[in-house]
């Protein structure tokens, strides 16, 4: 019955995969529309992260990584940083074959070689990393030993997902991040669940300041980012689980793998 079930919801994958990738493909055979069109632009990039994160769930890391690319490349036509040319039209209708042909063969995609397209789609690719934030990966400022906190990563690992927990400096080392923390926790939503957030309020010396549980999913992420604005420039921890490994994780959320402590 399980297989079943597994066979109906990657059917379903790749209906939804099919819709996206040919979202991007027909806006890119009119590039003349594409370009100046900061809603076009808007739409293929919005397509990119949304099969990023719905290939999470089924651990496709060709399809993750090819996603995950297409997404950083697009953001940097979205923010004026990259101007479309043939160069980067002709790599990302490569991308689009790849990603069809890996859709297609959803099953058994090992004889799909990936590198090439991806080192292509990397040369285009400047996404402005974290700065080296020094860290301790062996603390997490999570009471593993709390029974919610245990039942969380207990359902999490019955589901076949791993727990990591990330602790940032949100100060301006973190780049964009800083000035634009929804698309920071956007990202990590695309490819994992943030189970827990723990703020810590600038100068605070006695504890953590704000733990915030994820009672309403809906509405974490304005919870979390109100918090930081709230309270500035402040360490933030979080709780999550995903299907990813660390370094797929690490790469997908652009968060420097020295802050990531898997649990």
């Amino acid at each position: 019955m399980k297989n079943v079930e597994m066979d109906l919801f990657l059917s379903e994958f790749v209906t939804e995969a099919k819709s996206y990738v040919e979202k991007i493909e027909a806006a890119f055979l009119d590039v003349d529309a594409l370009a100046g069109d900061p809603q076009a632009i808007n739409s293929v990039f919005r397509a990119a992260h949304s099969l990023k994160g719905t290939a999470s769930f089924f651990s496709l890391e060709k399809i993750v990584t090819i996603a995950h690319e297409l997404e950083s490349l697009f953001l940097q036509i979205k923010d004026g940083k990259l101007t479309l040319n043939d160069n980067i039209i002709d790599i990302v209708l490569q991308s689009i074959d790849f990603l069809n042909a890996l859709i297609i063969n959803v099953s058994d995609d090992s004889t799909i070689y990936t590198k090439d397209v991806i080192r292509g789609l990397r040369k285009f690719s400047f996404v402005e990393k974290p700065r080296e934030i020094k860290t301790n990966i062996n603390r997490t400022p999570f009471d593993l030993n709390n029974e919610e906190t245990k039942t969380i990563l207990e359902k999490s690992i019955r589901h076949g997902h791993k727990g990591y927990a990330i602790t940032i400096g949100y100060n301006e080392d973190l780049g964009r991040y800083y000035s634009n923390p929804r698309e920071m926790i956007d990202n990590i939503c695309s490819v994992g669940t943030i189970a827990k957030a723990t703020i810590t309020a600038a100068g605070e010396t006695n504890g953590k300041s704000l733990i915030i549980n994820n009672e309403k999913p809906d509405q974490l992420t304005e919870t979390i980012i109100d918090a930081l604005s709230d309270n500035g420039a402040s360490p933030l921890d979080l709780l999550v689980t995903s299907i990813l490994d660390l370094d797929l994780f690490s790469i997908a959320i652009e968060i420097d793998k020295s802050c990531i402590f898997r649990i």
